[in-house]
Protein backbone atom coordinates (compact mmCIF):
# COMPACT_ATOMS: atom_id res chain seq x y z
CA UNK A 1 0.00 0.00 0.00
CA UNK A 2 0.88 3.26 -0.85
CA UNK A 3 0.24 5.04 2.38
CA UNK A 4 3.23 3.02 4.25
CA UNK A 5 6.30 5.35 2.48
CA UNK A 6 3.74 8.58 4.10
CA UNK A 7 3.70 7.35 7.60
CA UNK A 8 7.96 6.13 7.15
CA UNK A 9 9.12 9.34 5.65
CA UNK A 10 10.72 11.09 8.36
CA UNK A 11 9.72 8.79 11.33
CA UNK A 12 13.52 7.96 12.24
CA UNK A 13 13.36 12.37 13.44
CA UNK A 14 9.89 12.16 14.64
CA UNK A 15 9.88 9.38 16.63
CA UNK A 16 10.70 11.02 19.78
CA UNK A 17 7.17 13.31 19.06
CA UNK A 18 5.15 13.19 22.37
CA UNK A 19 2.64 10.46 22.72
CA UNK A 20 -0.35 12.16 21.91
CA UNK A 21 0.75 13.15 18.93
CA UNK A 22 2.22 9.28 17.63
CA UNK A 23 -1.19 8.32 18.76
CA UNK A 24 -2.71 10.20 16.19
CA UNK A 25 -0.62 8.62 13.85
CA UNK A 26 -1.41 5.01 14.97
CA UNK A 27 -5.47 5.85 14.55
CA UNK A 28 -4.64 6.60 10.83
CA UNK A 29 -2.35 3.48 10.58
CA UNK A 30 -5.52 1.28 11.66
CA UNK A 31 -8.08 3.24 9.69
CA UNK A 32 -5.75 2.10 6.38
CA UNK A 33 -5.61 -0.82 7.46
CA UNK A 34 -9.46 -1.05 8.14
CA UNK A 35 -9.93 0.00 4.32
CA UNK A 36 -7.52 -2.00 2.44
CA UNK A 37 -8.52 -5.48 4.63
CA UNK A 38 -12.26 -3.90 4.70
CA UNK A 39 -12.48 -5.00 8.74
CA UNK A 40 -15.06 -3.92 10.84
CA UNK A 41 -14.33 -0.62 12.85
CA UNK A 42 -14.43 -2.39 16.29
CA UNK A 43 -11.67 -4.90 14.98
CA UNK A 44 -8.63 -4.75 17.58
CA UNK A 45 -5.46 -2.91 16.37
CA UNK A 46 -3.32 -6.54 16.86
CA UNK A 47 -5.86 -8.02 14.47
CA UNK A 48 -5.43 -5.78 12.15
CA UNK A 49 -1.84 -6.12 11.92
CA UNK A 50 -2.49 -9.43 11.80
CA UNK A 51 -4.96 -9.16 9.00
CA UNK A 52 -2.29 -6.89 6.76
CA UNK A 53 0.85 -8.28 7.72
CA UNK A 54 2.12 -5.26 8.86
CA UNK A 55 4.10 -4.67 12.47
CA UNK A 56 3.07 -1.48 14.38
CA UNK A 57 4.52 2.02 13.68
CA UNK A 58 6.17 2.27 16.49
CA UNK A 59 7.92 -1.27 15.46
CA UNK A 60 8.83 0.52 12.08
CA UNK A 61 10.25 3.47 13.17
CA UNK A 62 12.54 1.66 15.87
CA UNK A 63 13.57 -0.81 12.85
CA UNK A 64 14.37 2.37 11.07
CA UNK A 65 15.81 4.07 13.50
CA UNK A 66 18.50 1.23 14.34
CA UNK A 67 19.19 1.19 10.08
CA UNK A 68 20.80 4.52 10.52
CA UNK A 69 21.73 5.41 13.99
CA UNK A 70 25.21 6.15 14.59
CA UNK A 71 27.43 5.03 17.43
CA UNK A 72 27.79 8.01 19.01
CA UNK A 73 24.32 8.29 19.39
CA UNK A 74 23.87 4.84 20.69
CA UNK A 75 26.62 5.55 23.04
CA UNK A 76 24.89 7.87 24.70
CA UNK A 77 21.74 6.38 24.77
CA UNK A 78 23.28 3.16 26.38
CA UNK A 79 24.97 5.33 28.73
CA UNK A 80 21.35 6.87 30.37
CA UNK A 81 20.03 3.20 29.61
CA UNK A 82 22.39 1.30 31.64
CA UNK A 83 22.70 3.85 34.25
CA UNK A 84 19.00 3.67 35.04
CA UNK A 85 17.29 0.27 33.89
CA UNK A 86 15.35 -1.18 36.75
CA UNK A 87 12.90 -4.05 37.60
CA UNK A 88 9.29 -3.65 37.67
CA UNK A 89 9.78 -2.76 41.17
CA UNK A 90 12.09 -0.21 40.82
CA UNK A 91 15.25 -2.12 42.13
CA UNK A 92 18.81 -3.10 40.33
CA UNK A 93 18.77 -5.86 38.39
CA UNK A 94 21.57 -8.85 39.47
CA UNK A 95 25.08 -8.65 37.53
CA UNK A 96 24.41 -11.60 35.42
CA UNK A 97 20.79 -9.89 34.02
CA UNK A 98 22.75 -6.48 32.74
CA UNK A 99 25.44 -8.57 32.13
CA UNK A 100 23.47 -11.11 29.93
CA UNK A 101 21.15 -7.59 28.86
CA UNK A 102 24.25 -5.62 27.29
CA UNK A 103 24.97 -8.90 25.41
CA UNK A 104 21.44 -9.39 23.43
CA UNK A 105 21.79 -5.62 22.75
CA UNK A 106 25.08 -6.47 21.01
CA UNK A 107 23.55 -9.27 19.23
CA UNK A 108 20.31 -7.40 18.41
CA UNK A 109 22.41 -4.87 16.20
CA UNK A 110 24.38 -7.31 14.52
CA UNK A 111 21.25 -9.80 13.22
CA UNK A 112 20.67 -9.69 9.74
CA UNK A 113 18.17 -7.21 9.37
CA UNK A 114 20.78 -4.47 10.68
CA UNK A 115 24.38 -5.97 10.39
CA UNK A 116 25.97 -3.19 11.71
CA UNK A 117 29.10 -4.90 12.09
CA UNK A 118 29.41 -3.19 15.57
CA UNK A 119 30.96 -4.51 19.48
CA UNK A 120 29.22 -3.14 22.06
CA UNK A 121 32.09 -3.96 24.45
CA UNK A 122 34.75 -2.83 22.31
CA UNK A 123 34.58 -0.85 20.00
CA UNK A 124 36.51 2.66 20.62
CA UNK A 125 32.80 4.78 19.84
CA UNK A 126 31.23 2.84 23.05
CA UNK A 127 33.87 3.64 25.90
CA UNK A 128 32.19 5.83 27.71
CA UNK A 129 28.92 3.70 27.57
CA UNK A 130 30.93 1.04 28.73
CA UNK A 131 32.34 3.11 32.04
CA UNK A 132 28.98 3.55 32.84
CA UNK A 133 28.36 -0.29 33.03
CA UNK A 134 31.68 -1.13 34.54
CA UNK A 135 30.83 1.58 37.12
CA UNK A 136 27.37 -0.28 37.71
CA UNK A 137 28.60 -3.86 38.07
CA UNK A 138 31.18 -2.35 40.24
CA UNK A 139 29.17 -0.74 43.01
CA UNK A 140 26.53 -4.30 42.69
CA UNK A 141 30.02 -5.75 43.80
CA UNK A 142 30.64 -3.61 46.47
CA UNK A 143 26.70 -3.50 47.37
CA UNK A 144 27.12 -7.41 47.73
CA UNK A 145 24.79 -8.25 45.10
CA UNK A 146 26.90 -10.51 42.78
CA UNK A 147 24.93 -13.69 43.64
CA UNK A 148 22.38 -15.06 41.50
CA UNK A 149 19.22 -16.26 43.38
CA UNK A 150 17.77 -19.22 41.99
CA UNK A 151 14.38 -20.37 42.24
CA UNK A 152 13.80 -23.60 43.42
CA UNK A 153 12.52 -26.57 40.92
CA UNK A 154 8.96 -27.05 40.43
CA UNK A 155 7.71 -29.97 43.01
CA UNK A 156 5.44 -32.96 40.90
CA UNK A 157 2.52 -31.39 42.89
CA UNK A 158 2.55 -27.74 41.65
CA UNK A 159 3.23 -29.61 38.25
CA UNK A 160 -0.35 -31.34 38.67
CA UNK A 161 -1.91 -28.48 39.55
CA UNK A 162 -0.44 -26.93 36.81
CA UNK A 163 -1.48 -29.27 33.95
CA UNK A 164 -4.98 -29.62 34.86
CA UNK A 165 -5.94 -26.00 35.55
CA UNK A 166 -7.26 -23.79 32.92
CA UNK A 167 -4.13 -22.02 32.59
CA UNK A 168 -2.88 -24.71 30.16
CA UNK A 169 -6.16 -25.66 28.72
CA UNK A 170 -4.89 -26.38 25.15
CA UNK A 171 -8.75 -25.56 24.14
CA UNK A 172 -8.14 -21.54 24.61
CA UNK A 173 -5.45 -19.55 22.71
CA UNK A 174 -4.25 -18.43 26.54
CA UNK A 175 -3.81 -22.03 27.79
CA UNK A 176 -2.44 -23.26 24.66
CA UNK A 177 0.36 -20.95 24.43
CA UNK A 178 0.82 -21.41 28.11
CA UNK A 179 1.11 -25.23 27.56
CA UNK A 180 3.40 -25.01 24.75
CA UNK A 181 5.83 -22.43 26.29
CA UNK A 182 6.03 -24.77 29.82
CA UNK A 183 6.91 -27.68 27.56
CA UNK A 184 9.84 -25.69 26.29
CA UNK A 185 11.09 -23.66 28.55
CA UNK A 186 14.73 -21.59 28.64
CA UNK A 187 16.32 -18.45 29.56
CA UNK A 188 14.22 -15.17 28.29
CA UNK A 189 16.74 -14.25 25.64
CA UNK A 190 16.56 -17.59 24.00
CA UNK A 191 12.50 -18.04 23.74
CA UNK A 192 12.57 -14.67 21.88
CA UNK A 193 14.81 -16.22 19.29
CA UNK A 194 13.02 -19.23 18.75
CA UNK A 195 11.03 -19.01 15.11
CA UNK A 196 8.44 -21.63 13.61
CA UNK A 197 11.24 -23.18 12.07
CA UNK A 198 13.48 -23.68 14.91
CA UNK A 199 11.57 -26.88 15.96
CA UNK A 200 11.21 -30.13 13.90
CA UNK A 201 8.48 -33.53 14.02
CA UNK A 202 9.93 -36.86 13.80
CA UNK A 203 9.38 -40.47 14.77
CA UNK A 204 11.37 -42.86 16.35
CA UNK A 205 12.54 -46.38 15.68
CA UNK A 206 9.16 -47.62 17.23
CA UNK A 207 7.31 -45.26 15.64
CA UNK A 208 6.52 -42.40 18.20
CA UNK A 209 6.39 -39.10 17.31
CA UNK A 210 8.37 -36.64 18.66
CA UNK A 211 9.54 -32.95 19.06
CA UNK A 212 12.90 -31.85 19.00
CA UNK A 213 15.31 -29.00 18.32
CA UNK A 214 16.47 -28.52 14.21
CA UNK A 215 19.73 -28.72 14.25
CA UNK A 216 21.58 -25.64 11.98
CA UNK A 217 23.78 -26.84 9.39
CA UNK A 218 27.14 -26.38 10.95
CA UNK A 219 25.75 -28.94 13.90
CA UNK A 220 25.20 -31.23 11.50
CA UNK A 221 28.30 -31.43 9.71
CA UNK A 222 30.31 -31.86 12.95
CA UNK A 223 28.33 -34.71 14.60
CA UNK A 224 27.64 -37.99 13.13
CA UNK A 225 23.88 -39.07 12.81
CA UNK A 226 24.32 -41.16 15.79
CA UNK A 227 25.14 -38.67 18.04
CA UNK A 228 22.85 -36.55 16.43
CA UNK A 229 19.86 -38.56 17.15
CA UNK A 230 20.68 -38.98 20.99
CA UNK A 231 20.69 -35.70 20.96
CA UNK A 232 17.46 -34.94 20.05
CA UNK A 233 15.63 -37.66 21.97
CA UNK A 234 17.32 -36.34 25.15
CA UNK A 235 15.88 -32.97 24.67
CA UNK A 236 12.68 -34.51 22.83
CA UNK A 237 8.98 -33.76 23.98
CA UNK A 238 7.09 -37.14 22.93
CA UNK A 239 3.48 -37.83 21.79
CA UNK A 240 1.09 -39.24 24.41
CA UNK A 241 -1.75 -41.15 22.17
CA UNK A 242 -5.03 -40.60 23.64
CA UNK A 243 -3.71 -38.13 26.33
CA UNK A 244 -6.28 -34.76 25.80
CA UNK A 245 -3.12 -33.36 27.24
CA UNK A 246 -0.35 -34.49 24.59
CA UNK A 247 2.58 -32.12 24.57
CA UNK A 248 3.07 -33.14 21.07
CA UNK A 249 -0.65 -32.51 19.74
CA UNK A 250 -0.59 -29.37 21.25
CA UNK A 251 3.20 -28.44 19.78
CA UNK A 252 1.44 -28.74 16.31
CA UNK A 253 -2.24 -27.54 17.05
CA UNK A 254 -0.45 -23.98 18.46
CA UNK A 255 1.48 -24.11 14.94
CA UNK A 256 -1.24 -24.60 12.70
CA UNK A 257 -3.03 -21.78 15.17
CA UNK A 258 0.26 -18.98 13.96
CA UNK A 259 -0.45 -16.52 11.34
CA UNK A 260 0.87 -18.10 8.34
CA UNK A 261 3.78 -15.28 7.46
CA UNK A 262 5.04 -15.63 11.48
CA UNK A 263 8.48 -14.68 12.25
CA UNK A 264 8.93 -15.74 15.35
CA UNK A 265 7.62 -18.48 17.52
CA UNK A 266 5.44 -16.81 20.36
CA UNK A 267 3.15 -14.17 19.83
CA UNK A 268 0.41 -12.34 21.80
CA UNK A 269 -2.80 -14.50 21.58
CA UNK A 270 -5.68 -12.38 19.54
CA UNK A 271 -8.22 -9.83 21.60
CA UNK A 272 -10.78 -11.78 20.59
CA UNK A 273 -10.91 -15.33 18.81
CA UNK A 274 -14.31 -16.64 17.44
CA UNK A 275 -15.19 -20.76 16.85
CA UNK A 276 -13.79 -21.66 13.68
CA UNK A 277 -11.09 -19.19 13.70
CA UNK A 278 -8.13 -20.55 11.92
CA UNK A 279 -5.56 -17.85 13.66
CA UNK A 280 -5.42 -17.71 17.14
CA UNK A 281 -2.49 -15.18 17.49
CA UNK A 282 -1.75 -11.46 16.50
CA UNK A 283 1.35 -10.75 14.55
CA UNK A 284 2.63 -9.47 17.42
CA UNK A 285 5.79 -11.19 18.37
CA UNK A 286 5.96 -11.56 22.83
CA UNK A 287 8.49 -10.12 23.94
CA UNK A 288 12.01 -10.51 25.93
CA UNK A 289 10.03 -9.52 29.45
CA UNK A 290 6.52 -10.70 28.60
CA UNK A 291 8.22 -14.64 28.19
CA UNK A 292 10.34 -13.84 30.92
CA UNK A 293 7.47 -13.43 33.13
CA UNK A 294 5.20 -16.51 31.69
CA UNK A 295 5.67 -18.50 35.03
CA UNK A 296 4.05 -15.73 36.88
CA UNK A 297 1.19 -15.20 35.46
CA UNK A 298 0.41 -19.34 34.60
CA UNK A 299 1.14 -19.42 38.49
CA UNK A 300 -1.48 -16.54 39.27
CA UNK A 301 -4.14 -18.38 36.62
CA UNK A 302 -3.84 -22.08 38.09
CA UNK A 303 -4.09 -20.76 41.81
CA UNK A 304 -0.48 -21.37 42.87
CA UNK A 305 0.83 -17.69 42.53
CA UNK A 306 4.00 -18.54 44.79
CA UNK A 307 5.12 -20.74 42.08
CA UNK A 308 8.32 -20.24 40.70
CA UNK A 309 9.66 -22.49 37.82
CA UNK A 310 13.48 -23.65 37.74
CA UNK A 311 14.81 -22.54 33.93
CA UNK A 312 16.45 -25.06 31.91
CA UNK A 313 17.00 -26.22 28.20
CA UNK A 314 15.57 -29.00 27.65
CA UNK A 315 11.96 -30.20 25.88
CA UNK A 316 9.97 -31.32 28.33
CA UNK A 317 5.85 -32.50 29.03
Amino acid sequence: MTVLPLFDYGDTIYRSACKGALDHLDVLHHSAIRFATNAPYRTHHCDLYSLANWPSLETRRNIHWLMFVSKPELNSLLRQFYGSVRNTKGQQYAISTYVGLRAWINRFVNDPLYSRAWCLMKDNEFTTSNNVFSGLINSLRRAGQDKTEHHPAITNEDLEILRKSRAMDPNTPRGLLNKVWFGRRRGKEGLRKLTPQSFVVKRDSAGTKYVTMAFNEETKNHKCHNDRERQNRRGAMFEEPGNALCPVASFEAYLSTLPESAKAFYHHPRKSVKPGDAVWYSMEPSGVNSLGSMMTRISEESGTATLQVKQDTSIDN
